[in-house]
């Protein structure tokens, strides 16, 4: 299989090898499993190649150009591709036509928690509830491992989407009910969560959307997959050492 990795909008990359920013463990990783690698910018090469199996944009700073989304848009649906994205807080990546289309949310927040349960000592989030029942996440159950990242944004299905019986947009993992989303992040003092303003937990950080067609026999077929995930440090050097 192949995994072409975004570049091209100060995505993270699999040549560093920083704690941070860097994917080479990543690399590695998948390397080893026998996946084909690639990179690819879509402003030099203006489409995406065949053969690709998965298009994995790690938390871009810069924005896409519109015809850059309209690629992604095409790869996703004449082609039944997948996508998985993340994005981190503060950054605004240019793909809200694709989201609206998915039947995503990205807000513009961060999500804090009061509860030393689901902090660690460094201030990540503990994230302890994640979907038993979707193939991305149902490891983590069975495992019990909690998913620790750094301060995500949250994502969840767009509560403004029309009807759209051929879309499934599940959240797969989610902050927990002590949480919030603080919108005055760009603000400098103590986070406090502001019912007027801020939202509620608990609150999704990683949300799947999968377009289902109908068949011609009483099956469905399925078309693409959008994951998105309100941080990258989940794919991180620093992260994904600790989870080798």
């Amino acid at each position: 299989s192949k995994i072409c990795f975004l570049t091209g909008h100060g995505e993270m990359s699999t040549a560093d090898v920083s704690p941070v920013r860097g994917l080479s463990v990543l690399r590695e990783q998948l390397r080893l499993r026998n996946f084909d690698l690639e990179t690819l910018d879509l402003s030099i090469a203006r489409r995406v190649p065949e053969g690709v199996d998965l298009i994995l944009i790690s938390s871009p700073t810069g924005r896409f150009q519109p015809f850059e989304e309209e690629l992604l848009r095409q790869y996703l649906t004449t082609r039944a591709g997948r996508i998985i994205l993340t994005l981190d807080y503060g950054h605004e990546c240019g793909l809200g036509n694709l989201f609206s289309d998915w039947g995503v949310r990205v807000d513009d927040d961060v999500i804090r928690d009061a509860n030393p349960e689901f902090v660690a000592d460094n201030g990540d989030l503990m994230i302890r509830s994640p979907d038993a029942s979707h193939p991305i996440t149902k490891s983590l159950v069975d495992y019990n491992l909690p998913l620790r990242i750094s301060l995500p944004r949250s994502v969840r299905p767009d509560p403004d989407r029309p009807p759209d019986r051929a879309l499934r947009v599940s959240v797969l993992a989610s902050s927990s009910a002590s949480s919030w989303g603080e919108f005055s992040f760009r603000v400098q003092r103590p986070p406090v969560f502001d019912a007027g303003s801020d939202l509620r937990g608990p609150l999704g950080v990683m949300v799947a959307s999968e377009r289902v067609s109908p068949g011609s026999l009483p099956l469905s077929v399925p078309g693409g997959r959008l994951v998105v995930i309100g941080t990258g440090d989940i794919f991180s050097n620093q992260i994904g050492r600790a989870h080798v």
